[in-house]
């Protein structure tokens, strides 16, 4: 016996490009790359993201980094709210002139908190 439901739910959305690599969180959200854009799949629907590469996602799922290599910006989504979106280098650009981020993730026991690596220095 094979079951069918009734109304067949469309999972896939067209796109120009193949898609290039994904990245899923333990609750199934999903960001994927597609050409030279990332983009979060909200119910079916991309969403285009800032940024051309992504970073990771944080340990409970509901945001994530991503960063874009032309202009060397990283952005802080929240999946709470995607409209919104947090420019890291800038606001850490004012707070440590000078001071390039080499490598950004998320704390493992605070996932609220980052932990920025520069030159020789980490910030949390």
């Amino acid at each position: 016996m094979i079951l069918v439901p009734n109304v067949m739910e469309k999972l896939a959305f067209p796109l120009a490009d193949k898609i290039s690599g994904f990245y899923l969180n333990d609750k199934e959200e999903i960001v994927f790359q597609n050409g030279n854009g990332l983009y979060y799949d909200r119910q079916g629907v991309p969403l285009k993201l800032r940024g051309n590469q992504f970073v990771s996602w944080n340990e409970t799922g509901d945001a994530f980094i991503t960063f874009d290599s032309g202009k060397n910006v990283h952005y802080l989504y929240r999946l709470g709210d995607l409209s919104k979106v947090f420019n890291i280098t800038a606001s850490f650009d004012n707070l440590r002139k000078n001071a390039k981020i080499e490598k950004i993730v998320f704390h493992p026991a605070d996932s609220e908190k980052t932990i920025i690596k520069t030159g020789n220095k980490l910030y949390i």
